[in-house]
């Protein structure tokens, strides 16, 4: 098959693209390991960062804990503080109702 004049044209202007693209296009082994290098460092900095977050929620965690244990602490300690102790009690202190009382009319 011959080419006549308009398609030796076309074919050299399609010759002539592919050298310039061929050119200004990297090659494949160094786009892959520059996009394997960036994954990795990507992964790495995204678990650092995981690490840390996850860290921090756990410490806030722990000090909203320890700050309502202490709270309920002292909340007891006032209301145990308020309330008067009894020191004795015995026979002495303990009324013991009369037989009178019983047949006798209570006045309001």
């Amino acid at each position: 098959m011959e080419l006549v004049g308009e398609e030796k044209r076309i074919h050299a202007l399609f010759s002539e693209a592919r050298l310039a693209d061929e050119q200004n296009t990297p090659r494949f082994a160094g786009v892959w390991n520059r996009a394997q290098s960036q994954t990795r460092r990507t992964w790495r900095a995204f678990n650092l960062a995981f690490v840390a977050a996850t860290a921090l929620v756990v410490c806030a965690l722990v000090s909203l804990a320890w700050w309502s244990q202490r709270g309920q602490r002292n909340q007891n300690n006032a209301v145990v503080a308020s309330v008067p102790w009894i020191t004795t009690v015995g026979p002495s202190s303990v009324v013991q109702p009369s037989k009178n009382s019983e047949s006798a009319p209570v006045s309001q």
